[in-house]
């Protein structure tokens, strides 16, 4: 586990910054992109994901932008909607969306 962790850390300090070895951004936005997708259902601002990857927010919405097609906000959005229609779909199917289950009678 030390070795693992000194290793680890050797790497770290020999990184080379992202606009350095990555000029497009495309390593920023897949390191974006995970982020997001780990952590949709906590309150995430743009702002955020810009200061954690040491760009400005507008510069981190025109990549982000460029190479997915959707600003960041809009993607954090889908990807919440997906997921709660995954989550409804899934209760659906367990038989929880049926009036029985809740012993709801239609109103006449």
């Amino acid at each position: 586990m030390e070795t693992t962790l000194l290793l680890f850390q050797r790497n770290c300090s020999l990184e080379v910054p992202h606009a350095v070895n990555d000029p497009t951004g495309q390593g920023i936005i897949q390191e974006v992109l995970k982020e997001i997708h780990s952590a949709y259902y906590t309150p995430i601002t743009v702002s955020e994901l810009a200061s954690r990857h040491f760009l400005s927010a507008s510069n981190l919405r025109k990549k982000f932008t460029e190479t997915v097609g959707v600003s960041p906000k809009q993607y954090i959005i889908n990807l919440r909607l997906m997921e709660a229609k995954r989550l409804l779909q899934q209760t659906n199917e367990e038989g929880y969306g049926e009036l029985d289950f809740f012993d709801i009678k239609p109103v006449n």
